[in-house]
């Protein structure tokens, strides 16, 4: 049976004209017709809720890490604070050696610097863009930024994907298993020595660290087809807004 139509009055064609150059101006599909989704609905409840993520101002943790050089890997332990695309503060030191050795990253929206035994030097350039970048992993796996307005948010069903672009992140795309996991994600970032962009992709282990969100036990990184960093989270927190 035909469905029966009503015509559109002259306000209902003026709110669909409204509504058509928001899309326009955010950017289609635009941050919050995203959050609407059903797939993206279904992946947010995943990992603990919009409403829980979107709360979340700071992640802290500590853990250990296997660094893969040009030569050998080695392992070093590590303690961390991000703020989710504001800033960064992570001190590492060799898993052989204690706390006392340790060579500490400060990153902020503009700059960095390097401290070690209390002496504090700025980050070269192009050392900085790629720290900044790299950190930014952390915030777009909260996911909530994919409700920001400030987002724009390409979302494929089929390759169970999101593609977010964020002003504060590298362009990166977002991979689901079938019950709405992160398990992979890939972007580029400037190389730390300069002169070029970095291919690189993230491996979420199937472990879950204790929390009120969904959280890997480890992220395995390959840069350029190569393995590069695995960090293991001993200890982790999802800090809330007071």
């Amino acid at each position: 049976m035909a469905a029966m139509h009503r015509p559109i009055s002259r306000r209902g064609q003026l709110t669909r004209v409204v509504l058509a150059s928001y899309a326009l101006l955010c950017g289609w599909p635009c941050a919050q017709a995203a959050c609407e989704t059903s797939f993206v609905k279904s992946v947010l409840a995943q990992h603990g809720g919009a409403d829980v993520l979107a709360q979340i101002s700071e992640l802290r943790w500590t853990g250990h890490a296997v660094i893969h050089g040009e030569r050998a890997p080695f392992e070093i332990r590590v303690r961390t604070t991000v703020v989710p695309f504001m800033s960064a503060h992570s001190e590492s030191w060799l898993r052989t050696e204690d706390a006392s050795n340790s060579r500490v990253m400060i990153i902020e929206r503009e700059r960095g610097w390097l401290e070690r035994n209390g002496k504090r030097t700025p980050m070269p350039a192009a050392m900085f863009e790629h720290e900044r970048a790299q950190f930014a992993i952390y915030g777009l796996m909260l996911l909530a930024p994919i409700c920001d307005q400030a987002t724009k948010v390409d979302e494929d069903t089929n390759a169970r994907s999101i593609v977010v672009s964020h002003p504060h992140a590298p362009t990166t795309t977002l991979f689901f298993d079938r019950v709405g996991d992160l398990v992979r994600a890939r972007n580029s970032v400037p190389s730390a020595e300069g002169g070029g962009l970095i291919e690189q992709e993230f491996r979420f282990s199937d472990e879950r660290v204790p929390g009120p969100i969904h959280w890997p036990r480890t992220i395995r990184i390959r840069q350029n087809g190569k393995p590069y960093f695995d960090l293991t989270f001993e200890e982790f927190e999802a800090v809330t807004q007071r």
